[in-house]
């Protein structure tokens, strides 16, 4: 109210003085009326960041503590490191070495072996071994020459002469490597090394039971068509009952070479000993069987093409 009522008086010098900016310089030099020199600004946020960056680029004691350390263990590591590698080599080369050695050891074992290996100078025994061989591979042949393992007829209820010709050369074949097996002991081709002895006639028997598997075939019957006989069959009687005749022979000289050398005489021969060559017997036995058939044999009975006769 009182600016409305002094509205050319004191109101308006006051509002003209609030205007005014204020002194800022206050001193004697403002009592005077010297005007002070003006001060350029302090860039304050500047200034601090550059000396905080100063501070941050002097190397620090423990940054270098803390370089020192780093470098040692480092050194430490390659060290270790080394010194691992040392140790591996060292491994290898003892592992190495006792291979070496082992393999050493393994070709001096058989080389003593090899050098132990005489065979028996007795010629009964090595004439026994000789005929026992032959035996073995004129089984195989008449297996692989006969025409009536491929015969359908049948030998028997659902069993045909092509199957039964096939499981009966097995069993032939077994029981003669049974017979070398058992009484290879008491007539040794290898003297000072039984392993020798034993492995010879299993060896045989699954050489001899791949070629019956190889030479098995399907059976064949006569149905008017043209076809032409295996190249390994025999159609000739006469050869077949000749090649059964060989190995009946052969199986009966095994037998008697066994009594003889185990008694001394044919005569002198004990009980034990015919045990011994009870599967030999056998197959004797079943190859006169076999003998029977041959001679008997005729592609019309058998029924088979007419074309496989002679």
């Amino acid at each position: 109210m009182s600016e409305f009522y002094n509205l050319y008086g004191g109101a308006m010098i006051d509002s003209v003085t609030q205007q005014q900016p204020p002194i800022t310089n206050v001193g004697v030099g403002a009592a005077t009326g010297v005007p002070q020199p003006q001060q350029p600004p302090v860039a304050v946020n500047g200034t601090v960041q550059q000396i905080n960056a100063k501070k941050n680029n002097k190397p620090s004691g423990n940054n270098k503590t803390s370089g020192n350390k780093t470098a040692k263990n480092k050194n430490k590591n390659n060290a270790n490191n080394a010194n691992n590698a040392n140790n591996e080599n060292n491994a290898n080369n003892e592992n190495n070495a006792n291979n070496e050695n082992n393999a050493n050891n393994l070709s001096n074992e058989v080389k003593e072996r090899i050098a132990n290996i005489k065979l028996n100078p007795n010629k009964t025994v090595i004439s026994f071994w000789i005929i026992w061989l032959i035996s073995v591979i004129l089984l195989l042949s008449t297996f692989i020459t006969t025409p009536i393992r491929y015969s359908e007829t049948k030998v028997m209820h659902k069993v045909t002469y092509n199957r039964f010709y096939y499981y009966l050369h097995v069993v032939l074949l077994a029981l003669l490597c049974f017979y070398a097996y058992k009484i290879g002991d008491k007539m040794p081709l290898v003297k000072s090394e039984d392993l020798y002895q034993k492995v010879a006639p299993i060896a045989v028997f699954v050489l001899g039971f791949m070629i019956l598997n190889i030479y098995d075939s399907p059976s064949i019957k006569e149905d008017g068509s043209f076809s032409s006989a295996p190249s390994v069959l025999i159609k000739n009687k006469i050869g077949m009952i000749v090649h059964y005749v060989f190995m009946i022979l052969s199986i009966i000289t095994i037998i008697g070479i066994y009594l003889y050398y185990s008694s001394d005489s044919l005569l002198g021969y004990q009980t034990a000993y015919l045990i011994s060559a009870i599967p030999a017997i056998l197959v004797f036995v079943i190859c006169l069987f076999l003998l029977y058939l041959t001679a008997r044999y005729r592609v019309k009975k058998y029924n088979l093409p007419n074309t496989w006769r002679k």
